[in-house]
Formats: C-alpha cells, sequence, structure tokens
C-alpha cells in the first residue's frame, strides 16, 4: 500500500492483527523487534491462512533478530571471518573450496572492505563492491557468485537465519545464452593425446586418472563433481547402470551406461581414479594435451552430450532425470536442441533447386573415439 494512505481494516480480523484491506486485496503485516514483513493476499482468501503467514513469519523474524543480534556483538574484521571460515572449509576438505576462497578473497581486496568491522558493512558497501568489480569488467555470473560466498560465510558464523548485507541490495539478472558442445575433433585430440602420454611438461608421464575421469565425463555427461563422489557400490557394470550421488541440491539420477560408458568406467576402476579431485586440476590437464585456451571450459562436455542425446531422439524430460535436476525449467537450457523430430519433417520437404551433386548425401563422420 502506499505510504500516508490510511489503512482500512480487513473484515473478521482482530485488534492488533495487523491485516488491512484496500482496493487490491488483503495486506497482512508481521513485526519482531524492529523487523518487518509485509505480504499481500487476495482479497477472498481465509483469514486463517493470513493468521498462519504472521505466525510463521513472526518466529522466522525472531530467528533473524537473534542472529542480527549475534552479528552485531561480533566485533571481528571481516578479514579474519574469512581466514577462519576458510581454514575451517580446508580443514574439511569440503568439495568446491577452491571455488568459495577465490570468490571471498574478492571482498577482501575490494577498497576498505577487508578492514571493517563485519557487523558494520552495510548494503551500501555490497553496491560499491558490485561497481568495483563491473568498473574491472567482471561477468554478472561472477557478481552473483561472490553475492553467495559472503551469504555463506555470514551464515557460517550467526547460523542459518544469518542477515547478510546482500539480501536487500537488488542485481541484475545473469543473462541466459544457449549451451554450446565442444566439436567433436577436439575431444577426439585431447582423447589421443591423453592416451599417448602426449605433454608440453618435459619427462611427465600418461595422466591415466586424468583420462578415466574425462572419459566417463565424455560418455555419461555427468559432472566433475558427480564422478568425484562415485563409490564402487554406485556401479552396476552387468546391467548397465551407474547410480549417481546427489551434487548441488539436485536429485540421485540412475544413468544407464551403453558399451562405451561401461569401458570408460572399466579404465577408470583399473587405474584406481576414485577419489575427490578439483575440476580446476582436470580442466588444467585437458589444457596441457589440447584442449582450447578461453571460455571453453571443460564443463561443456555436459552439454556436449545433452546436445547429443537430444539430437538422437532424447527428449528433455528423459534428460532431466539424467541429470538429477529437480526441475523441468533447468533442462529447458536444452529445449533448442530437441531436434530429431524436426529433422525427419525437415527431411520429407521435395522442393529442391540445388544441383543435384551439391546436396549432400551423406553427412561427414565424427563419431569419437572408443576408450
Amino acid at each position: 500500500m502506499s505510504k500516508g494512505r490510511k489503512r482500512e481494516k480487513a473484515p473478521g480480523s482482530k485488534k492488533g492483527e495487523s491485516i488491512y484491506l484496500d482496493q487490491h486485496g488483503i495486506a497482512a503485516v508481521a513485526k519482531v523487534k524492529g523487523l518487518r514483513r509485509e505480504k499481500r493476499f487476495p482479497r477472498d482468501i481465509d483469514l486463517d491462512i493470513v493468521r498462519s503467514w504472521q505466525d510463521e513469519t513472526r518466529a522466522a523474524l525472531r530467528d533473524d533478530a537473534d542472529a542480527l543480534k549475534k552479528q552485531q556483538a561480533d566485533p571481528s574484521l571481516l578479514r579474519s571471518c574469512v581466514e577462519r571460515f576458510l581454514d575451517v572449509q580446508r580443514k574439511r576438505k569440503r568439495a568446491g573450496f577452491g571455488h568459495q576462497e577465490s570468490h571471498l578473497r574478492a571482498w577482501l581486496k575490494v577498497p576498505g572492505l577487508a578492514d571493517k568491522s563485519r557487523q558494520q558493512i552495510t548494503a551500501k558497501d555490497v553496491e560499491r563492491a558490485y561497481q568495483f568489480w563491473r568498473d574491472q569488467g567482471r561477468a554478472i555470473r561472477s557478481l552473483w557468485a561472490r553475492r553467495s560466498a559472503l551469504k555463506m560465510l555470514y551464515q557460517f558464523l550467526d547460523g542459518k537465519r544469518a542477515v547478510s548485507p546482500t539480501r536487500d541490495v537488488k542485481m541484475d539478472k545473469i543473462p541466459r545464452t544457449l549451451p554450446i558442445p565442444v566439436a567433436e575433433a577436439v575431444i577426439q585430440r585431447v582423447a589421443a593425446s591423453m592416451r599417448k602420454g602426449l605433454n608440453k611438461k618435459p619427462g611427465s608421464r600418461r595422466p591415466l586418472k586424468s583420462e578415466a575421469r574425462f572419459l566417463v565425463m565424455v560418455y555419461t555427461g555427468q559432472r566433475p563433481i558427480h564422478i568425484a563422489r562415485a563409490r564402487p557400490d554406485d556401479l552396476d557394470l552387468v546391467r548397465g547402470w551407474w547410480f549417481v550421488r546427489t551434487a548441488k541440491g539436485g536429485n540421485p539420477a540412475a544413468v544407464p551406461l551403453d558399451d562405451k560408458a561401461v569401458a570408460a568406467w572399466q579404465r577408470f576402476i583399473k587405474v584406481k581414479a576414485w577419489g575427490y579431485f578439483h575440476a580446476r586440476d582436470l580442466s588444467k590437464m585437458l589444457h596441457r594435451h589440447g584442449w582450447p585456451k578461453g571460455d571453453i571450459h571443460p564443463y561443456r562436455l555436459r552439454h556436449t552430450f545433452a546436445i547429443d542425446y537430444l539430437n538422437n531422439g532424447g527428449d528433455l524430460a528423459q534428460l532431466q532425470g539424467l541429470f538429477g535436476h529437480v526441475k523441468l525449467e533447468t533442462t529447458r537450457i536444452y529445449a533448442p536442441f530437441q531436434a530429431a523430430p524436426a529433422r525427419a519433417v525437415l527431411a520429407r520437404r521435395t522442393l529442391n533447386v540445388l544441383p543435384t551433386e551439391e546436396v549432400a548425401t551423406d553427412r561427414p563422420s565424427a563419431a569419437r573415439d572408443t576408450p
């Protein structure tokens, strides 16, 4: 509701309930220890539903107030808080630690923030940090990752209900881009180089574990973190299944394995490639063996698998299950590549104005090397 306009109590509401009526519907307010939340509801809603929302919100606000009180009682500088958090994560050997560290240390490089008390950092400081990074040419995706890292730091220090100074700062949405597959010639070249043991570093040996992890990623489309968390009991190579453990908040997935994927896993088992590895280390190894420099990240192997899957007749719902996506909306990024039905329709067109010798009857073969 607009400020300054007198609020009318909603019919049926009791004194002190902070449930109001205007031309747009019902507005309910919940207040606790100086913290406030407001939510709108349809005019014809049952007021018991509104009261239930108020009770739940007040309970959450009480937790917020306690977390804020704890935060305000902490005189620690941001620098010492970051070091404390990273030290704990380092000892726990948490997956993705390297990314957390780089994103958190980015906050320490913003002028005036590192030696500022954590309780004194405000939304204006966050906005200043965003502008500092924009001036450096950082992508919006990096800003979101740094925002998430700071929020994680406050939750570590104050609990899940921690109040982060990033909360009330609006940010641009991450622009959606189409996933781009990796050229199969690139995959073949890297696989051949790793198989021969070629490497720019003199005296280096064949990267057996990295090679096996690379092949599993090529033939299953799973993330490096999924491969790092795999255990021998997750595999049934006789029936051709890999029961993928959850990662990044996704669902567990049962991934069928074709003959090439089974062969990749057999090589993985033979060289004992089990255990945690950092995706960055795998990326460095692939670059040593001919992976192109620039923005072509090895994660695109996942995109390549998805696009090949859809081009060969798979559908989005099946792909969602294979990738463990909680929502189909996440998988819809690959929707433009669900092209098998469209290709079949286009192939039935009879119009032809090209010379016969210029119409390809067979596409060039680009099959990947088998392990």
